[in-house]
């Protein structure tokens, strides 16, 4: 038995790809209604993508806060896919 099994592991390691296949319809298939849907409302009401970037510290009233803020604020103001930042 233990020999029928072995034998059978090797043929299904020989002769099966198990390498996962990743393709378009992996997590939700273009033909689904949801997906379909989506796609159109985005379409009529295009977004753009949005970062919250929430800043915390032990010390709020710490008198250095508002520098590093305004210094965090210009750094992501000069990289280039950035379009808007607010505080």
């Amino acid at each position: 038995m233990l020999g029928v099994t072995v034998l059978l592991f090797v043929i299904v390691a020989i002769f099966v790809d198990l390498k996962p296949a990743v393709d378009e319809n992996f997590f939700f298939s273009t033909s689904d209604p949801g997906v379909r849907e989506s796609k159109k409302v985005e379409q009529r009401f295009p977004s753009q993508p949005q970062l919250i970037l929430a800043v915390s510290s032990q010390d709020i009233f710490f008198a250095a806060i508002p520098c590093r803020i305004q210094r965090l604020t210009q750094q992501l103001e000069a990289i280039d896919a950035v379009s808007a930042v607010k505080v």
